[in-house]
């Protein structure tokens, strides 16, 4: 899946990045009441829109380059959103899930956003602060809000961290 022609180690990135994701959504799971299984794989499929948009840009004709990286970076960070919502209705994933997954990036405006979306957000917050991050995608606003829905106080986030790292750590093994 995370193979394009001139993205390679973009899309390695972005895979550890999905990894650390996932498996940090287990973490923040074990802090609230919530089941980590759908977690996991909300954390491991939240930006897969970006994948996507680089497997699709990446395909171009024999002895042709793909565009740079930080050329078409501002036009997928705007779109992959909804091109991981599309990914997940082409794999005709469960409603619930797609319904996480579209709600991840817009949680900071979101009414009710799903219990599923604010781990999703804390765990990729958690990913960035351990090195796992991919492109710059923090938000403050979504993150204060994610925490705040899930009743975690903003201490408990740096209590993770440690173990966060660990856990992270142990994925490069």
């Amino acid at each position: 899946m995370f193979r394009s022609p001139g993205y390679e180690q973009i899309l390695e990135s972005l895979r550890l990045h999905s990894i650390a994701t996932a498996e940090l959504s287990r973490l923040v799971c074990r802090q609230t009441s919530l089941f980590d299984d759908y977690a996991f794989l909300c954390g491991l499929l939240h930006d897969v829109g970006i994948a996507a948009c680089l497997i699709t840009l990446g395909t171009v004709s024999r002895g042709a380059t793909p565009p740079a990286w930080k050329t078409v970076w501002p036009s997928i960070r705007a779109v992959h959103g909804k091109a991981t919502v599309q990914m997940g209705i082409l794999w005709s994933l469960p409603d619930e899930l797609r319904l996480v997954l579209r709600h991840h990036h817009g949680f900071a405006t979101e009414p009710q956003p799903h219990p599923l979306a604010a781990v999703t957000v804390i765990a990729e917050q958690l990913a960035i602060t351990v090195g796992r991050g991919f492109a710059s995608e923090s938000c403050p606003e979504a993150l204060s809000k994610a925490l705040e829905s899930l009743g975690l106080p903003a201490e408990q986030l740096k209590r993770l961290e440690q173990p966060a790292r660990e856990l992270v750590d142990g994925l490069s093994q």
